[in-house]
């Protein structure tokens, strides 16, 4: 089935963390010990840390960094899971049941997101530790090979994802003797990882007020699209934005039917155990959820173990039954083809999901593709929406100026803050060249005043004509001389100086 994603390159979160990751090929030591997004000046702490992750991806990087390797290896991840979690269900199951469960769980649509994403190979590494803790934490002969394994994996499961946090509860679910001494020995492999986190300290990121509301107001939204997404795994679920996801009719009554069933299967004994198991590992999914305010279907890889677990218990094996990887195998190819690129991914959310979410993640795409006509238009379908996603307002000014000049971004502008944008560096730096267009000096000198740090330097050629019309040369020159192309500086001054006289109180300059 996942073949063809070994063609397909790097998307999302992929492009910072293997492609343009400073510390990936510079520092890889400070990356294994640090944060997830060390490095990436837009996430001041995410508190994720995942070193085997981490390790996963260096190994890749060394094998020769193209993006087949890569995939390759979310193949072999996703299939030793799925292995893992047979040989699982071997102690409980028949063959047939086991292989049934298996199935689910390897074939089912739900998995793509995590098998296609590389930046999702965390979600099944850490399954692989949690079914092969369980399966050493039930094993009838204990040597000290099986101790030191059950630490060990219970470890790695932590240190690939911190959704494996209640595996220590898992093995109370799992065995019948011993519990005290194996929750103790368990806990203590999750207080020795916690205990590292704190050492490198690196903390827990608080969830913010906002989130939480928008959280609790979505819970319903959350809870049927997740039980709905088992029986239509569709459309296409990189992230899912708490906001802006609507459930459709079909969408409620499958998760209904879904939840049904689930209360059916609760009065079977090792199904009912199976789904709280299931249950069990979505809850710490809601943590990130409620960081972010997104979604996606890679929260549900280590849940659906537990409801292929419940399905294998509850539903007899019968030989139509075959039909439906075949379907699922449909849906799975008319997902991989999205994932070749950011592009591509995005114009499949917004096709299929259009939103003030989706148009404006498209319309940043788009701009980093310098299609800046086409970027603007979806930045302004996405602002103008009644609840708008107002990420980007800097490149939307920047494809503004760059499609119809300095003169339409200051209307632009004004639109943009009206609908909620707040100012940044990059928005300053724009206006005060549209300002500068019109020659309204004293109004770029105000924007200056009040506008934060421009990473474009922008600005700094407004503030520079600003301290050649006050004199202040020695300004002036600070601000030429920090410039890294001080010809490129130059071409911008004259452009944006039409007084004759002031180019010729400039030439001096020039020419010394």
């Amino acid at each position: 089935m996942y073949v063809p994603t070994i063609f397909l390159g790097f998307a999302l979160d992929d492009i910072f963390l293997i492609e343009k990751n400073p510390y990936l090929r510079e520092d890889p030591w400070a990356l294994l010990l640090g944060d997830l997004w060390l490095g990436d000046e837009s996430v001041a702490q995410s508190s994720f840390f995942r070193p085997l992750f981490i390790l996963s991806i260096l190994i890749d990087t060394w094998l020769g960094g193209n993006p087949w390797i890569f995939h390759l290896h979310n193949i072999i991840w996703h299939i030793a899971a799925g292995v893992m979690l047979y040989l699982l269900l071997r102690r409980w199951l028949t063959d047939e049941q086991a292989l049934l469960g298996f199935g689910i769980f390897a074939l089912h649509p739900l998995q793509s997101e995590t098998v296609i994403w590389i930046s999702a190979r965390n979600d099944s590494m850490a399954a692989f530790f949690v079914f092969l803790s369980l399966w050493l934490y039930t094993k009838q002969e204990v040597s000290l090979m099986t101790i030191t394994g059950r630490f060990v994996s219970v470890c790695f499961a932590l240190l690939s994802k911190e959704s494996a946090i209640l595996l220590p509860i898992l093995v109370l679910l799992s065995t019948s003797k011993d519990r005290k001494r194996l929750l103790i020995e368990s806990g203590s492999a999750v207080c020795l990882v916690m205990a590292l986190r704190a050492y490198l300290d690196l903390g827990v990121h608080t969830v913010e007020e906002s989130h939480i509301r928008l959280f609790l107001g979505s819970l319903d939204v959350l809870v049927f699209g997740d039980a709905s997404r088992f029986l239509l795994p569709w459309p296409l679920s990189a992230t899912r934005p708490l906001a802006w996801d609507v459930l459709s009719w079909i969408e409620i009554l499958s998760g209904i039917g879904s939840i049904l069933f689930g209360l059916w299967m609760m009065k079977i004994p090792r199904a009912g155990i199976a789904l709280s198991v299931a249950f069990l590992v979505w809850i710490p999914t809601l943590l990130p959820t409620m960081l972010n305010g997104m979604h996606g279907d890679r929260y549900l890889y280590l849940p659906l173990a537990g409801i292929s677990f419940a399905i294998a218990c509850a539903v007899p094996w019968r030989s139509w039954m075959w039909i439906i990887p075949v379907i699922w195998s449909v849906v799975i190819q008319q997902r991989i083809p999205n994932w070749s690129s950011d592009r591509t991914l995005w114009l499949s959310m917004y096709t299929q999901k259009p939103s003030s979410f989706s148009a404006v993640s498209y319309a940043h795409i788009l701009y980093n593709h310098k299609e800046y006509q086409k970027a603007a238009v979806l930045y302004q379908e996405g602002y103008a929406e009644p609840v708008p996603y107002l990420a980007g307002c800097g490149p939307y000014l920047v494809s503004i100026i760059k499609v119809l000049g300095p003169s339409a971004v200051l209307e632009a502008g004004e639109w943009a803050l009206e609908r909620g944008c707040t100012l940044s560096g990059t928005m300053g730096g724009v206006l005060a060249l549209g300002l500068a267009s019109d020659q309204r000096w004293s109004d770029a000198d105000q924007l200056l005043q009040i506008s934060p740090y421009d990473p474009t330097k922008r600005i700094l050629v407004i503030e520079g004509i600003l301290a050649l019309k006050k004199g202040d040369w020695f300004r002036f020159l600070e601000i030429r001389e920090g410039w890294s192309d001080q010809n490129n500086f130059d071409q911008q001054i004259a452009l944006l100086l039409q007084e004759e006289e002031m180019k010729i109180q400039y030439l001096p300059i020039k020419i010394e």
